[in-house]
């Protein structure tokens, strides 16, 4: 059985005693990433028990690629088209994209209340640029790299929205 670091205790599905050295199990997939390390406990068919702390983790986080910062400078009213985030799992597991708080443990609505949209496969964030902004305007957000054990890593990023200025001349 697994044992979280809260001390809930999960029994393998199927377990396999290859010899006396050696023992296959088959954890469940209701492993959740607050609860890890796990500890496992082992006991053989004649009663023996041995628990091996802290043996067990979900995976590592993923690690960023996209160095943190600004993501595009466009003027109001222009297409916004990023370039693709990367991001890659210790684990070799697929990376989704998703906006955040600073700490990951959120939602967060920047983009989508300006008008953009974040693909959440590539990282791509795409729309039309805000218009009326008066002055040039920074939006700061924070996007979170997350593997299928949710594991997150979050990144600060910024999108700058230039104001075009309507200068008249009259003769």
């Amino acid at each position: 059985k697994s044992i979280s670091n809260s001390g809930t205790e999960y029994n393998a599905s199927t377990t396999i005693f290859v010899n006396s050295a050696q023992v296959t199990a088959t954890t469940p997939e209701a492993f959740l990433v607050s609860q890890e390390p796990f500890d496992v406990r082992v006991v053989n068919p004649s009663g023996l028990a041995a628990t091996l702390e802290d043996a067990l983790d979900c995976g590592g986080a993923p690690s960023w690629s996209t160095a943190s910062g600004n993501l595009a400078d466009v003027s109001e009213g222009d297409a916004v088209s990023t370039s693709a985030l990367s991001a890659t799992d210790p684990d070799g597991s697929a990376i989704t994209y998703s906006e955040t708080n600073a700490t990951g443990t959120a939602s967060a609505n920047v983009l989508s209340s300006v008008g953009l949209s974040l693909n959440s496969n590539t990282g791509v964030i795409t729309g039309t640029a805000p218009t009326g902004v008066s002055g040039d305007t920074t939006y700061n957000f924070y996007l979170s790299a997350s593997d299928p054990q949710g594991n997150k890593t979050p990144r600060a990023f910024n999108i700058i929205i230039r104001d075009i200025v309507t200068l008249e001349f009259k003769l």
